[in-house]
């Protein structure tokens, strides 16, 4: 195994352009990103996706007590809804079950091994 490091260049909308830190794991002949993808995202303070080429999984930077991953439901011709956002005391990274229901899994040394297992496709 081989742990490789790097940087790359986001821009973000009312952030502009800012250097992130990339990372690569290379097992065997297989290839395993981690690619921050920002932390302007819906629903999230940042998103990180781990992908290989079979398969991605996303690490979102959620509040520690998050257990899924809402947007705001549109009704043509309702009033919106409006709740108060309540401030988030502590954040954690936990994985992102696809859409459309997203579910916030707790990210732990098991789970982490299981993202891992899922984008090896193993």
């Amino acid at each position: 195994m081989r742990v490789r490091q790097g940087t790359k260049e986001l821009h973000e909308e009312f952030i502009g352009r800012y250097a992130v830190e990339t990372m690569t794991l290379d097992i065997g002949l297989n290839k395993i990103e981690f690619d921050p993808v920002g932390t302007n995202v819906i629903g999230a303070k940042g998103r990180v996706d781990v992908r290989s080429a079979k398969g991605t999984v996303k690490f979102v930077l959620v509040s520690e007590d998050a257990t899924q991953i809402g947007w705001p439901r549109i009704v043509e011709g309702a009033e919106p809804v409006s709740e108060p956002i309540k401030p988030v005391k502590n954040w954690a990274w936990k994985t992102a079950t696809q859409p459309p229901k997203v579910r916030c899994l707790e990210l732990c040394e098991e789970s982490f091994q299981d993202a891992i297992m899922e984008v090896l496709n193993a």
